[in-house]
């Protein structure tokens, strides 16, 4: 049991030089794989597979955003796969 207060204090070190941030999903990116994959399932269209729901504030430009937000997200996952089918399984059926 005398090891576990070194193994703590390493644990502890590990927690701080690791920043919390480096390997988080923002919620926008995690409804938007959500949303992509209930397209999917109920869709069939390559735009689909075309959507991206990455963020991205690592590059020189403006940060790149999941193309739908979480409102978006939030009525695709929301909608029965009859109602997306017919807004025609396109994302701009959702305000």
């Amino acid at each position: 049991m005398r090891r576990l207060p070194g193994i703590l204090a390493l644990l502890a070190v590990g927690v701080v030089a690791v920043p919390p941030t480096a390997c988080t999903v923002r919620s926008d990116e995690f409804l938007c794989e959500d949303a992509v994959a209930k397209l999917r399932g109920c869709c069939s269209s390559a735009a689909i597979d075309a959507l991206a729901c990455t963020y991205d504030a690592e590059t020189c430009a403006p940060p790149v955003y999941p193309q739908l937000n979480e409102t978006e997200s939030r009525c695709i996952i929301d909608a029965s796969c009859a109602q997306l089918r017919g807004g025609g399984c396109v994302t701009g059926m959702c305000p």
